[in-house]
């Protein structure tokens, strides 16, 4: 070993090894148990004939997952310790992606619907109407015989996607790393929005994108499986930032866009309308604080005389609540009373009043925030 390498340069390598291996097992494996139309080269492979073969290919597929994991794992760790940089995080998920951009649709035969949905659309056959199974020849041979004869559910944004892939190429292949290229656009959004949305939240932004970007799921399943779901929380993600700082017009536009992809996506304008409420992005660490505070308040007004922590909440013999010498989240001593069970209506009502008084969030929660500069 070169005197100039330092040790975590060597785990960072390592951590890039192990993912990129892990990707082209998958890749490799994919090509022996994935759905594939007839009329491909794929289809005539030996290994996918048999039964060893298949369990052959599943066994590469898991160990591929696996290192994958593994190397995920290294990676937000290091992100974690700070010895991995937002630069770093992005550079490990774009060599992790590279190989499953040529596999077929893994672990599910959407990939193939898309490619036929984007078909009817460029023959002018609306997809909202016909099922892929008016279609002939190897465009539909891979669709599960389930959609054959369903509408897409769908939204118009990666049927329009499809037809403009479908009017370049012929193969469904081509059709499906075309449609993979949309998978990668939700992933560059994500990339875009999660530091800045760790930011507003106080975290470190490369150990939330270790988090997220190379994590398994997403890359098999958005980007091996090319999934529109993708594409729809890229959007939905980069609707918030673009509310927070470019005004609500273009975040609401974002999420119309989300919409687009799939209808749940639209659900993110309600974070844009709570954004343009002047409730912003800077309110978020402050809010952190709701559940403990909640808790907390939730247990003294439920009178539970078996309170962790020193001090248990209890009434005195005429009815009347006791004080509580519990120390609150606050690091504070409350002076609140926690009725227990068995008191009063009256002590009830007035201890529910001092859990309230004591464990709302302070004055910082409720103050009108606008959002934080963009790192």
């Amino acid at each position: 070993m070169p005197a100039t390498t330092t040790p975590r340069a060597v785990s960072s390598l390592t951590t890039l090894r192990l993912g990129v291996v892990g990707s082209v097992l998958v890749l490799l494996g994919g090509l022996v148990i994935s759905a594939v139309p007839h009329s491909s080269w794929v289809a005539d492979l030996a290994w996918r004939h048999s039964m060893p073969g298949r369990m052959s290919g599943l066994v590469v597929v898991v160990g591929g997952l696996g290192l994958l994991s593994a190397a995920w794992v290294r990676l937000w760790r290091a992100a974690g310790h700070g010895h991995a940089d937002l630069h770093a995080v992005r550079r490990a998920t774009v060599l992790f992606v590279l190989p499953l951009l040529v596999a077929p649709p893994l672990f599910s035969r959407d990939g193939w619907s898309y490619a036929a949905q984007g078909e009817l659309t460029r023959l002018g056959l609306s997809p909202y109407t016909w099922g892929p199974g008016v279609l002939s020849g190897p465009v539909v041979e891979a669709v599960d015989p389930r959609w054959l004869a369903t509408p897409t559910p769908y939204g118009p944004l990666p049927l329009l996607w499809g037809s403009g892939t479908a009017r370049l190429v012929d193969s469904p292949w081509a059709m499906v790393v075309g449609h993979r290229l949309l998978a990668l656009v939700g992933l560059a959004l994500l990339a875009w929005a999660l530091p800045r949305l760790a930011a507003w939240t106080r975290h470190d932004p490369a150990f939330v994108s270790a988090l997220v970007l190379p994590s398994p799921l997403v890359l098999a399943h958005g980007v091996g499986g090319l999934h529109n779901d993708l594409l729809m929380v890229g959007l939905g993600a980069a609707a918030l930032v673009v509310a927070a700082e470019r005004g609500w017009v273009l975040g609401a536009a974002t999420g119309g866009l989300a919409a687009a992809v799939k209808l749940p996506g639209g659900l993110v304008c309600l974070g844009v309308v709570l954004l343009s409420l002047h409730a912003g992005p800077a309110c978020a660490s402050a809010w952190a604080g709701w559940p403990r505070w909640g808790w907390s308040a939730w247990r003294c007004w439920s009178g539970s005389a078996s309170w962790p922590g020193p001090g248990a909440a209890g009434c005195t013999r005429s009815g009347s609540p006791a004080p509580c010498t519990h120390r609150w989240p606050s690091a504070r001593p409350s002076s609140c009373c926690c009725p227990a069970p068995g008191c009063s209506p009256r002590s009830w009502q007035w201890g529910s009043w001092c859990c309230w008084r004591w464990a709302r969030p302070p004055a910082t929660a409720r103050r009108r925030c606008a959002p934080p500069p963009s790192p």
